[in-house]
C-alpha cells in the first residue's frame, strides 16, 4: 500500500512549492540591473521599456490563462494540473537562465507565465477542499506568508546569485526543487473530493439534483456561462477590480523598487557590485518581515471581528490597511535623495500595512 501523506505535510509541500513559485516572480527584479548591462559586459543591454515589457508577458499570460486553468480545476484531476504547470514553469524557468537574446527570454518567461497560473488557480482549491471553514482561515494564511517570503528570497537569492557567479545562476535555484516537491505531491497525496468539506444551504443549491455537494459530480457548464456566474457575485467582482488595484501598486514597487534605489545610490562603479547586493538584501528582508507580520495581523484581526457577526469585517480591514498604507508609499518615492533610512522606514510601514490583504487572497 503506498504512503499517503497527512494533509498538514501536504500543505507544507504547497507553502514550499508557492514559497518557490514567488521567488521566482521576483528573480527579474533581483538582476534587472544586470540585464540592461551591455552584451559586452554579460546582459542583453535591455531598455526600461523592454524591462516593463519582460515582466508584462509574464503577467498576461499568467491572467489570461488563469481562469482556463480554474474551467479545468472544477472538471480534471487537480493534481495532474498541477503537476503539469510546475513542470512547465521549472522548464521554462531553466531556459531563461541559456537565453541568448532578449527576444527568447521574452519567450521563455511567458511560458513561465503558465506554469505558474495553473499552480496559482488549484493550489488553495486543494487547501480549501483539506479544512473545513473554522480551520481553513489558518491553513490558508499559512500558505500565503510563502507569498512575502518568497517574493524576499527572489531579492536575495536573485541578488547573491548575480553578484557571486552571473545573472543566469538565478533562474537555476528554483527549477529543481520545485521538480522535487511536486513528484513528491503527485505520487504521495491524496487529492481530497471537490466541496468536501463545504456545507452549502439548501436554497443555494436547488438546481442541483440531490443535496450532496461532491465536487467530482458537478454539472458541466461551458466555459463562458462560468465566467457569467462568478461575474453575477458582486462582492467577487468588487474583490477583483480592488486586488488590480493593489497589484498595480505593489508589482510597481516590487519590480522597480530596487532598481529605482540602486540608480540612486550605486553611482560608485568600483563598489556598484556590492551596492546593489545591499540594496536587494535590505528590500527583502524588509519584504518579509513586513509580508509575513501584515498577513498574520489581517488573519488574527478577521477572526476576531467575525466572531462578533460583523459580515463587512474583512473589507473593512482591507481597506483601513490600505488608506493607512498610501502615505507611506508615496513618501517612499520621494524620500531616497534626502534620507535612505527614512525611505527605508516608509518602506517598512507601507509594507506592513498594505500586507492585511494579503490572507484574503
Amino acid at each position: 500500500m503506498m504512503l499517503k501523506l497527512p494533509r498538514i505535510l501536504v500543505v507544507c509541500l504547497l507553502f514550499l512549492i508557492n514559497l518557490l513559485n514567488y521567488m521566482d516572480r521576483l528573480t527579474i527584479a533581483g538582476i534587472l540591473s544586470e540585464l540592461q548591462l551591455s552584451p559586452s559586459e554579460g546582459g542583453f543591454g535591455i531598455t526600461d521599456n523592454e524591462a516593463g515589457i519582460l515582466s508584462s508577458i509574464f503577467v498576461s499570460t499568467y491572467m489570461v490563462l488563469s481562469p482556463v486553468f480554474g474551467f479545468l480545476g472544477d472538471r480534471v484531476p487537480r493534481k495532474i494540473i498541477l503537476a503539469v504547470g510546475v513542470l512547465v514553469w521549472a522548464v521554462s524557468t531553466m531556459l531563461c537562465s541559456f537565453a541568448s537574446s532578449y527576444s527568447e527570454l521574452l519567450v521563455f518567461r511567458s511560458m513561465v507565465g503558465f506554469g505558474e497560473a495553473s499552480y496559482a488557480t488549484i493550489a488553495p482549491t486543494l487547501i480549501a477542499d483539506f479544512y473545513p471553514v473554522e480551520q481553513r482561515a489558518t491553513a490558508l494564511a499559512f500558505y500565503f506568508t510563502a507569498t512575502p517570503l518568497g517574493s524576499a528570497l527572489g531579492y536575495l537569492v536573485a541578488g547573491e546569485m548575480a553578484y557571486l557567479f552571473n545573472w543566469r545562476w538565478a533562474f537555476r535555484v528554483t527549477p529543481p526543487l520545485a521538480i522535487l516537491f511536486t513528484v513528491i505531491l503527485f505520487f504521495f497525496a491524496e487529492e481530497p473530493p471537490r466541496g468536501a468539506t463545504e456545507v452549502v444551504p439548501l436554497s443555494m443549491n436547488d438546481e442541483a439534483e440531490d443535496d450532496s455537494v461532491d465536487g467530482d459530480k458537478l454539472n458541466l457548464r461551458d466555459f463562458l456561462t462560468d465566467l457569467r456566474l462568478i461575474w453575477a457575485i458582486r462582492s467577487f467582482a468588487y474583490s477583483t477590480f480592488a486586488f488590480t488595484a493593489i497589484t498595480f501598486v505593489s508589482g510597481a514597487i516590487s519590480g522597480w523598487g530596487p532598481t529605482f534605489l540602486q540608480r540612486m545610490h550605486c553611482t560608485d562603479a568600483a563598489d556598484a557590485g556590492r551596492c546593489k547586493s545591499e540594496i536587494n538584501y535590505k528590500f527583502g528582508i524588509i519584504g518579509s518581515i513586513t509580508g509575513v507580520a501584515g498577513t498574520l495581523i489581517g488573519a488574527v484581526l478577521s477572526q476576531r471581528y467575525a466572531r462578533s457577526s460583523n459580515s463587512n469585517s474583512d473589507p473593512v480591514i482591507c481597506g483601513v490597511g490600505l488608506l493607512a498604507a498610501a502615505p507611506f508609499i508615496y513618501l517612499a518615492v520621494f524620500l531616497p535623495p534626502i534620507s535612505m533610512l527614512y525611505t527605508w522606514i516608509s518602506i517598512f510601514l507601507g509594507e506592513v500595512r498594505r500586507s492585511r490583504t494579503n490572507f484574503l487572497r
